[in-house]
């Protein structure tokens, strides 16, 4: 399923009430279209992966990170270094 060539068939329904001007309501309404289906969007990669890809996250719209394991993994180090001023 290509995500991309979703737009035009996503952005012609009503929104019910999320800006679909900006990246992440346009990737919230994609992601609620992708569920029925247990796939999603990564916000970083851009990558439409199954749901398992995805840890859980409690105060998520849906009960999962924005982002893939790969993406957050890597995200999670990268401020793991810059708190702690530390260079790779």
């Amino acid at each position: 399923m290509d995500v991309w060539n979703m737009t035009e068939k996503l952005l012609s329904r009503p929104s019910g009430g999320v800006n679909i001007t900006s990246r992440a309501g346009f990737t919230r309404i994609v992601n609620q279209q992708l569920l029925s289906d247990l796939l999603r969007l990564c916000i970083k990669c851009q990558i439409t992966q199954p749901i398992e890809n995805y840890s859980k996250n409690k105060a998520s719209y849906d009960g999962y990170l924005i982002y893939c394991r790969d993406c957050d993994s890597i995200r999670r180090k990268e401020l793991y270094y810059r708190k702690r001023g530390i260079h790779e």
